[in-house]
């Protein structure tokens, strides 16, 4: 992709000044200290004042081993002065932006593992992105490179994506990360190493093709000098993207998470014209929230497409816009007075909940016990892999529907009973954590169900197979067959069957 490296182009090319005259590495100043080339801290005269902040200091060794640590990574991790470079922007100088555009990963890493794995890429290139637009949709390099993959106008028509007055699909999350995905499979057919098919992405593969025949080589560090500048410090920039991905925490930066209803979305396709202003009166979702989410459609409208046009909206909207637009659905206690659909139908908001994994337990269970992906977890607790500890506490951002009839508010959310006392709620906006013991609650179920709406006082119960509704009773000391029928609108016994969610009274 012949186009110049947005990072270098917004944050400044950091490989200027950082070499001295013997080629070894000289830090930025940092918090009073600078670097020899054995790594070592020494006393500087830098003004304190030209860091307001003092951040964890760092050497060569360290990041060295480190990179050794990072294993099944796409490109092998090498220590350079180039890496160094790029992890001092990272880690000092645009501090404050990287925590900004690490928080995003929430939003953005979940889509590109999806579209990598459809294609059998490897996971760690979601950090591409990182590199390419610092996870900025509507980032626009010096020659005209576009979105969150930087697509030049020719390669991303070339792969499917529309670019026109009314949507810039190189913008889109979906659209755009699936056409990366093809682009980087047919690089790395080309050449069968992926240091030279991120080198053919950000250059073109004509100017990698002319720099191996100079070279006499196919191996990236050897034909590195005969490549543009900006190529030259692409796959560099690319390892140290990928460390900071990992490390970050140890470099003192802390990740400003997005606000939830920009994390926890859901994606449906829009086959008619419609307007950001419409679907924000249907959902109850702000307009900006919208744009945010949509960053392809250039005048705040949905076009009109056979195909479809993907929308991203807050889970709590996602509902009301479904049935807006496929009133078939509306039935029962969804049938809604026209234009009332977005107050009545946006039922589920998000809590921010703590699970503590138990001895079998992975992320697959985990995540279909709250109804997300395990790439969601891994974005929300900073997992370089899919591999959780028994004992090891996760976040988790959970899905919780507003009952209506009657309004049963649920917060706690467990696979069983055993697993529910474990499950911690931290409730917004007081942020106070609520611990619930249910082997010491009594049960009791109120005359009138409207009047007992705190939030504690329901549980959801995943009937295992085998179990009928006396065994669950008998879980749940003053809970009777009764209630559970009652609470949960099933007439009889037999109905009742293994998989089904139950709600169960824990007050």
């Amino acid at each position: 992709m012949q186009k110049s490296l947005y990072f270098l182009a917004t944050w400044g090319i950091v490989l200027m000044g950082i070499l001295k005259s013997d080629g070894q590495v000289s830090d930025y100043p940092q918090h009073n200290r600078t670097y020899t080339s054995t790594g070592e801290a020494q006393q500087t005269s830098v003004p304190y004042a030209s860091y307001p902040e003092v951040y964890p200091s760092f050497n060569n060794e360290t990041i060295k081993q480190r990179l050794s640590a990072m294993t099944n990574n796409a490109v092998t991790p090498r220590f350079s002065s180039g890496v160094r470079g790029f992890i001092n922007t990272y880690a000092i100088k645009r501090h404050e932006s990287t925590e900004e555009m690490l928080g995003k990963r929430t939003i953005y890493f979940p889509i590109f593992e999806d579209y990598l794995r459809k294609h059998g890429l490897p996971s760690d290139l979601k950090h591409l992105p990182i590199l390419e637009s610092a996870l900025k949709p509507h980032a626009v390099s010096r020659a005209g490179a576009v979105g969150l993959w930087q697509f030049m106008p020719a390669t991303g028509k070339a792969y499917g994506l529309r670019i026109n007055s009314s949507v810039d699909e190189r913008k889109d999350p979906h659209r755009s990360s699936e056409a990366a995905a093809k682009f980087l499979k047919d690089l790395y057919r080309r050449y069968g190493d992926w240091a030279l098919a991120l080198a053919a992405y950000n250059a073109g593969p004509g100017r990698v093709n002319r720099a191996m025949k100079k070279a006499r080589s196919k191996n990236f560090w050897r034909i590195q000098k005969y490549l543009p500048r900006e190529t030259r410090s692409y796959v560099p920039g690319f390892i140290a993207a990928t460390y900071i991905a990992h490390y970050h925490y140890e470099h003192g930066l802390d990740p400003v998470a997005p606000p939830y209803e920009l994390q926890v979305t859901e994606t449906t396709k829009v086959y008619n014209s419609i307007s950001f202003n419409e679907i924000s009166n249907i959902t109850g979702v702000s307009y900006d929230v919208i744009k945010q989410l949509n960053p392809s459609y250039n005048n705040g409208v949905v076009p009109s497409s056979q195909e479809g046009n993907y929308l991203i909206l807050p889970y709590h909207g996602i509902g009301a816009f479904i049935r807006y637009i496929h009133p078939e659905y509306r039935e029962g206690n969804l049938n809604y007075p026209q234009g009332q659909e977005n107050i009545q139908g946006v039922n589920y908001r998000v809590v921010e909940t703590q699970y503590t994994v138990f001895q079998g337990d992975d992320l697959e269970l985990i995540a279909s016990i709250f109804k997300c992906k395990p790439a969601h977890i891994r974005a929300w607790n900073n997992l370089s892999s899919s591999q959780v500890q028994p004992g090891q506490v996760l976040k988790i951002l959970e899905r919780v529907p507003y009952f209506e009839k009657p309004r049963k508010l649920v917060e706690l959310k467990a696979i069983d009973f055993k697993r529910a006392i474990n499950v911690v709620e931290r409730t917004t906006p007081r942020k106070q954590i609520t611990k619930i013991d249910l082997t010491n609650t009594k049960h009791r179920k109120p005359s009138n169900p409207d009047d007992d709406k705190n939030a504690e006082n329901y549980m959801y119960y995943s009937i295992r197979r085998g179990e009928s509704v006396k065994d669950i009773a008998d879980k749940f000391p003053g809970v009777s067959i009764d209630d559970i029928l009652s609470d949960n609108n099933i007439k009889s016994a037999r109905q009742v069957k293994s998989g089904k969610v139950l709600l169960i009274r824990t007050q």
